[in-house]
């Protein structure tokens, strides 16, 4: 049962929350967001997943008085771990299947014993931590409408991240979810399924949008505005050069066969997972 200090909450807004996950200590510690609508409530990104999400959300009055549901903005384990919690959740058609058969390669699941202060029972290992397997009950698609009765947010494609990265956009009050396509932080191009010509052309539809946004909710770290995701979106754009690009593309080869290693049955990359410094030296 979730206890009132297993998560933070924060009012940001009349109708918005800002939660997260108190005792996963990493820089990896995504932000969960709770918008409440007139006739819905919705929770963006659900955390790792090792305590109960909607348990704590139901007991502080943030969700529970009428319909919910979970969106992922993407199916990497720091905001989709917690998805098999609720009833009721959606995530882009292209992390499905993923989610479906719980990917743990997919979803580049890796924890450290230290990244977990306070473990949710006496038996976690977090070198055994896996994302569950879950079904949605809803498959997204660039342009959806997340309608909460009074709210609406539209559904905006955005790979480059992963393959089905979201970003929900709220033209009423101009704020934008933008899960991890965009935050004040070192961008992360180069896991399984990152792919950086997609992500420079979903930084470029971005980039037409931000006049248009005033608030930006990122998946990581604080809340900033339209001029600041105008400037970090540029910044990104200019820093894929050459280097960049060689970069990203030996980062991503380690990070596959780290991934692998302890996500899958791959002998080699199991070899390689155990036996090499890599796996201590990846911050992922």
């Amino acid at each position: 049962m979730a206890t009132q200090e297993d998560f933070s909450l924060h009012e940001v807004d009349p109708g918005l929350f800002l939660c997260r996950e108190r005792f996963y200590v990493s820089s990896n510690q995504a932000n969960i967001w709770v918008v409440k609508g007139s006739a819905k409530d919705l929770v963006i990104d659900t955390g790792i997943g090792l305590w109960d999400l909607p348990g704590f959300l139901k007991k502080v009055g943030a969700i529970g008085d009428k319909p919910y549901e979970a969106i992922a903005t993407h199916v990497h384990f720091d905001h989709a771990g917690g998805l098999h919690q609720f009833e009721h959740f959606g995530i882009h058609k292209n992390e499905v299947n993923a989610i479906s058969i719980g990917d743990n390669y997919e979803a580049v699941t890796f924890v450290n014993e230290g990244e977990v202060s306070k473990p949710p029972n006496e038996h976690f290992n977090a070198r055994k931590f896996k994302i569950l397997a879950a079904q949605p009950t809803r498959v997204l698609e660039d342009g959806d409408i997340i309608d909460l009765g009074n709210r609406k947010l539209r559904v905006l494609h955005l790979p480059g991240h992963s393959r089905g990265s979201i970003a929900l956009y709220e033209e009423e009050s101009k704020t934008l979810f933008s899960g991890d396509i965009i935050y004040d932080g070192m961008i992360i191009d180069w896991l399984p399924f990152s792919n950086l010509s997609d992500y420079t052309n979903s930084c470029q539809t971005l980039k037409a949008l931000a006049p248009s946004v005033e608030r930006v909710c990122p998946g990581h770290f604080n809340i900033f505005d339209g001029k600041t995701l105008k400037r970090l979106l540029i910044t990104y754009m200019d820093s894929t050069q050459n280097c960049h690009k060689f970069g990203a593309g030996c980062l991503s080869a380690v990070s596959s066969v780290v991934l692998k290693g302890r996500n899958t049955n791959n002998v080699p990359a199991k070899c390689c997972f155990f036996c090499c410094c890599c796996c201590k030296c990846l911050c992922l």
